[in-house]
């Protein structure tokens, strides 16, 4: 997905690493329980609703995206 949007292989490597390393020292070295550490992941209580976002993405943002493109030309 992220290469949908502009991200070369690189820029998605450093995010998802930048990402799990931030998600693993605040589980590690903060006071705060897994669970609410999960709550903290914007996209987590979100989950049951999955499917609608997928969709979403899939029907609506994409076609935005792709004619912000064709607009830049």
């Amino acid at each position: 997905m992220a290469e949908e949007f502009g991200l070369n292989e690189e820029e998605i490597k450093e995010g998802l690493k930048t990402m799990l390393i931030g998600s693993v020292e605040l589980l590690f070295k903060s006071e705060f329980s897994a669970e609410e550490v999960l709550d903290l992941i914007p996209v987590y209580p979100l989950k049951n609703s999955e499917e609608t976002i997928r969709n979403f993405y899939d029907t609506k943002l994409t076609t935005l995206y792709q004619k912000l493109l064709e607009a830049r030309k």
